[in-house]
């Protein structure tokens, strides 16, 4: 799918994909320091490429994403004993779920520990803090 291009594009490895949410994760294997410019720069493609979907049956409206990214541990496993699945669990993995539910469409919210590793090198607009559930 034209995701599973971008993470390939980004670095970046999809680790699930349920309803309407589409879940990746970057710097898992190797640590790599820059995973939260990979994970923002794929965000924004993402962003650029559903422009360019429109509904089947509402001509000239397209579709709309909402992105969140939270930078930090998380702990990652095979769940499942016959339809096995690589999950990923933890704070980062509910607080970037939050990120996206309180987010604005076509938009890319990030956490304070993103923005933080982010500092200097992206211009940044803050659009004021959110109350995550369950994390205060």
């Amino acid at each position: 799918t034209l995701f599973d291009d971008l993470c390939d594009k980004h670095g970046c490895f999809k680790v699930e994909t349920m309803e309407d949410t589409y879940v990746v994760v970057a710097g898992h294997e190797d640590g790599d320091g820059d995973h939260a410019e990979s994970v923002v720069r794929m965000a924004l493609d993402m962003v650029e490429a559903v422009k360019q979907i429109e509904y089947p049956r509402h001509p000239g409206k397209h579709l709309q994403v909402r992105i969140g990214i939270h930078s930090g541990g998380a702990y990652a496993g095979v769940v499942g004993n016959k339809m096995l699945r690589y999950c990923f669990f933890g704070d980062t993995v509910t607080i970037a779920r939050g990120m996206e539910q309180t987010g604005f469409a076509m938009n890319v919210q990030l956490s304070a520990a993103t923005k933080e590793m982010l500092a200097g090198r992206w211009e940044l607009v803050d659009a004021g803090q959110r109350n995550i559930k369950d994390q205060g």
